[in-house]
């Protein structure tokens, strides 16, 4: 019996289409990379229900002829490549020659296309891969497909997918990366009948910027540019001081196609290394123009990822385009022991060659760079000699040339009555000459029930206390985390409320896809206290929050508790870790100066606790150390 069967052609396109169509946000991928291949200028996205229900993908691009339009659904069939040569220097977005058919495979697919020079399109639809009718009809310039009831005939692909909200955020994230690689094409994404973006396609990336992640950032960008023998950089990087605590808003595109690579990340992160503080992401979007024929991007299925022949020349201009543009002054490559010799084997190491400041004139053979100005500006980038480059030119990546704290901080509810209503006295009276710090920690100790003695805070972080035959060291933020974990924690038992309405909201950029996340989880982010609501755009307003959380700091703690809702913990599990972060960015810090009464207040509570000695992270809040262990070390006894 013949166990070897061929697979019949409908199972086969759906086996290919499980490799090109993962979710909406692939199938929004594909189009538009049509749509861009296709010299279009406008492209318009529209979807509903999180682009399982329709994706709409309208463009003005070429348009396809009438004896073209069922061919271009057929598996493997292409008008980007014709020979295996092709494959080695691939200028387009699209070129195999799935995507059409993977997608009309596993939906219901429709299609309306014209070319500028015919008076009449083309309609066309397709159910499941099988064409059901085509014929002529008054169409404008472009194309036109409409996808709808996406793996209607693969239901078990559908309980992969997310909510909508999180499905929609998906397809939104990939429309931004376009929009930031095509800052001449003008982008609009419409989501249930509502418009999320439109980009002006006026070649301007920091409009971009503005549009697609706010003011803050676009305000903040620097501009990069710069290039060696093997590839050229441009793009925007957002000063070091405003960073974000995930990568979402960091895009990479190798001859406009937008990728992921580790090496590139690592080649920016050591860029701002001695910028930024370890545990952060900065915010870029930075273009890659390489030779063609010197990468490879036909290596994966979603060619998001690509192979360069010289790696560490790429890491190299991205390193050092980074680095000048944080330096805003000339930076020198270091010279490395194996490339000593580079600009000898390069010809061009005579002095003849070099200018007035040290630095190399153009020299003739200029490799090819895809996507880079024509004409470089003088004098030109060449190693090992780097420097920070003068304003960019008209190309497809130009840019336009345009407290201390007044009250207590530990929190009320923290002190004890007697203590609260001293503050409020304090704070409410005329200010009069502080008595002596000795007659404050005699009172001090007075009014604590327990023998303990207040000797002082050390380093602004460490409260020394005297008890009995031992020395006890507390760790501040420690003990007052531990102290707020533990209120916090009862109150969400209790339903009790722990929030302060703000006097003016917060407004937070996310990107799309953050975005679609917090309006799907708003009812959950009132339980721990977040009242939040949709400001337009990819623009949150948050209007109440924990009690005792500085304003300056809500909006790291709100994005850090956003990334919570994206974790595989159950909703206990989540809960439990925003009440950490709450109470970690409500308590003091290390290097707060603390008044006699707060480190009162704080001690009184930290020291009656009897089971818990660690600050929610496991940390210790306080050390022992023995009278005895003292004067052994001062040798008083052997």
């Amino acid at each position: 019996m013949k166990n070897i069967n061929v697979l019949d052609a409908s199972v086969a396109n759906l086996i290919a289409a499980g490799e090109v169509v993962e979710r909406p946000a692939s199938v929004v991928k594909e189009l538009v990379e049509n749509a861009i291949d296709a010299g279009a200028d406008k492209i318009s996205v529209s979807i509903r229900n999180g682009g399982v229900a329709s994706i709409t993908v309208t463009d003005n691009g070429s348009g396809m002829e009438r004896e073209d339009v069922p061919y271009a659904f057929l598996p493997h069939a292409t008008s980007k490549i014709r020979t295996s040569e092709d494959l080695a220097a691939i200028g387009t977005l699209g070129f195999r020659g799935e995507a059409l058919a993977s997608i009309a495979a596993v939906s219901r697919l429709h299609v309306t296309t014209k070319v500028h020079a015919d008076e009449l399109g083309s309609y066309m639809e397709m159910e499941a891969g099988e064409l059901s009718d085509i014929y002529d009809m008054g169409a404008a310039d472009g194309t036109t497909i409409v996808v709808e009831d996406l793996f209607f005939n693969t239901p078990a692909r559908m309980k992969f997918l997310k909510r909508d909200a999180t499905e929609g955020g998906y397809v939104g994230d990939i429309l931004t990366r376009f929009a930031l690689g095509y800052p001449d094409i003008s982008f609009k994404f419409e989501e249930n009948g509502k418009i999320k973006f439109v980009t002006p396609g006026n070649n301007s990336l920091r409009d971009c910027f503005y549009i697609l992640y706010g003011k803050e950032y676009s305000d903040n960008c620097r501009e990069v540019e710069f290039r060696n023998e093997y590839a050229g950089v441009q793009g925007l990087i957002v000063s070091p001081n405003i960073v974000r605590k995930n990568s979402n808003f960091q895009s990479f595109f190798v001859n406009r196609r937008y990728i992921k690579s580790v090496l590139l990340q690592t080649a920016v992160k050591e860029a701002y290394k001695e910028k930024m503080v370890a545990g952060n992401f900065p915010v870029f979007c930075l273009g890659i123009a390489v030779n063609p024929a010197l990468v490879d991007v036909n290596v994966h299925p979603s060619k998001l990822e690509v192979k360069f022949s010289n790696e560490r020349e790429v890491f190299n201009a991205v390193y050092w385009g980074v680095k000048n543009a944080l330096a805003e002054k000339a930076v020198y490559e270091i010279e490395f022991p194996s490339e000593k010799n580079s600009a000898e084997e390069a010809g061009i190491s005579d002095k003849a060659n070099r200018n007035e400041v040290g630095m190399f004139r153009d020299a003739a053979n200029v490799p090819y760079i895809a996507s880079m100005p024509e004409k470089q500006p003088e004098p030109r980038l060449a190693a090992p000699v780097k420097t920070a480059v003068e304003k960019t030119r008209q190309t497809s990546w130009e840019m336009p040339a345009n407290p201390v704290w007044q009250t207590p901080k530990i929190l009320k509810e923290t002190l004890p009555p007697a203590a609260a209503e001293q503050n409020e006295n304090k704070l409410s009276a005329k200010k009069e000459p502080e008595p002596k710090t000795e007659q404050i920690r005699m009172e001090a100790e007075q009014a604590l029930e327990i023998p303990y003695r207040i000797i002082g805070q050390l380093f602004h972080t460490y409260i020394l206390v005297e008890q009995g035959d031992e020395l006890l060291l507390i760790d501040q933020h420690a003990a007052h985390e531990r102290l707020n974990f533990e209120r916090l924690r009862e109150q969400y038992r209790r339903k009790e409320t722990f929030s302060q309405m703000l006097l003016s909201p917060v407004i937070i950029d996310f990107s799309s896809m953050e975005h679609s996340r917090v309006m799907e989880q708003l009812e959950f982010l009132k339980q721990i206290r977040f009242e939040a609501e949709d400001f337009g755009g990819n623009c949150v307003a948050v209007r109440s929050a924990p009690q005792g959380i500085d304003t300056a700091r809500l909006k790291e703690l709100f994005l850090e508790v956003v990334e919570l809702l994206d974790s595989r913990g159950s909703a206990e599990e989540i809960v439990e870790n925003a009440l950490h972060m709450v109470a970690c960015k409500a308590s003091v810090r290390a290097n707060d100066a603390l008044s006699p009464d707060e480190m009162k207040a704080l001690l009184r509570q930290a020291l009656s606790l009897k089971e818990a000695n660690t600050c929610p992270h496991g940390r210790p809040f306080v050390l022992h150390m023995s009278k005895k262990e003292i004067e052994k070390g001062f040798l008083r006894i052997v």
